[in-house]
């Protein structure tokens, strides 16, 4: 079987996005009015948590500059990451997003 390419990928992840209640996002898209290089190709707001998702191929990677990005976007304490499927992006709504919710709810309790 032929593997999936970015764009069939990238428009399964949205297909699923749109089906989503609490979800916005943006396709960062080639480049569109002046962006920036490197910026992840979907941009997500679930249960008020960011994500930046990189779409790749099973095969692809990213660039470095790609890399970069996606570093600092971790580092300011939100979630970058590779995605490679539509069972990724689920995954990662499952596992993460209730942790990270719980322990924001708990350093705003403690304040």
């Amino acid at each position: 079987m032929k593997p999936q390419s970015e764009k069939s990928i990238q428009k399964a992840i949205i297909k699923y996005l749109k089906s989503l209640d609490h979800c916005w996002w943006y396709n960062t898209g080639p480049q569109r009015f002046g962006g920036r290089s490197g910026v992840p190709d979907l941009l997500v707001v679930f249960h008020g948590v960011f994500f930046a998702f990189e779409v790749k191929s099973e095969t692809g990677k990213p660039t470095k500059l790609q890399e970069i990005e996606m570093a600092k976007i971790n580092k300011a304490g939100s979630i970058a990451t590779i995605i490679k499927s539509v069972d990724d992006v689920k995954k990662i709504f499952f596992y993460i997003t209730p942790n990270y919710l719980k322990s924001l709810k708990n350093k705003i309790i403690k304040k």
